[in-house]
């Protein structure tokens, strides 16, 4: 009812969104990298409790993470935060945000909104 990390950063090094359009659940992830490691990790979106659970987790997890950790990290992990089975109806909501993640760390883009 009250996800963590759950805010647009004003100022961002990287940032992914996906979005199941079947169902309508959107994840956008702000990451701050600074000498390599995710220094701030937020997201915002909407859609079904799973999806913005597991987003809401995915950020904490990465708050202080090694950039290379990060980049590790795994659709089964992504899964575990939530215990829910691979192959399972809900999968697909726990993975839009580690999709989101794919996207943000395959981009860099410093933005500042003001």
């Amino acid at each position: 009812m009250h996800p963590l990390n759950n805010e647009e950063l004003h100022y961002y090094t990287h940032r992914g969104n996906e979005n199941n359009r079947s169902c309508g659940d959107e994840v956008t992830l702000y990451l701050n990298i600074k000498n390599d490691n995710v220094a701030i990790a937020t997201f915002t979106g909407s859609g079904c409790s799973l999806c913005i659970a597991t987003a809401s987790l995915l950020a904490s997890k990465l708050r202080d993470l090694p950039l290379i950790e990060a980049k590790k990290l795994t659709p089964t992990d992504i899964l575990s935060f939530t215990q829910t089975e691979k192959g399972s109806k809900r999968e697909t909501c726990c993975l839009i945000s580690y999709y989101a993640l794919q996207k943000a760390l395959t981009k860099n883009e410093t933005v500042k909104n003001h």
